[in-house]
């Protein structure tokens, strides 16, 4: 849940600048999820698919991020053209901060 407030906070400081959070969970089922992030007291936008179409996509078909994990969070941040800007099993503030920069979020 860490991650899920880093997320928050991240969208709180930069939506004026355009930044957008939208998360992806397609592990845990709609129940589950809802909880974690009513818990999380998370607001952004979220994405709930836990099928097998979906948990293929996200853990076997993805290339281009080193070796595959099964695990979350896997952070993508992407630019108003629909470019991959990072790519990352992490939330790392900083480093998600850094990827932001060329972007014109400071």
């Amino acid at each position: 849940m860490e991650a899920i407030g880093r997320l928050q906070t991240l969208q709180d400081k930069y939506r004026d600048k355009g930044l957008v959070i939208i998360g992806l969970n397609f592990r845990d089922n709609r129940p589950v999820s809802e909880k974690i992030l009513a818990d999380a007291n998370a607001k952004f936008a979220n994405v709930i698919d836990d099928s097998p179409a979906a948990d293929k996509l996200l853990y076997h078909d993805m290339q281009g991020l080193g070796p595959l994990m099964e695990s979350v969070p896997l952070t993508y941040v992407i630019d108003r053209d629909g470019k991959v800007a990072s790519a990352s099993y992490e939330i790392d503030p900083d480093k998600t901060l850094k990827s932001l920069e060329p972007l014109g979020v400071k």
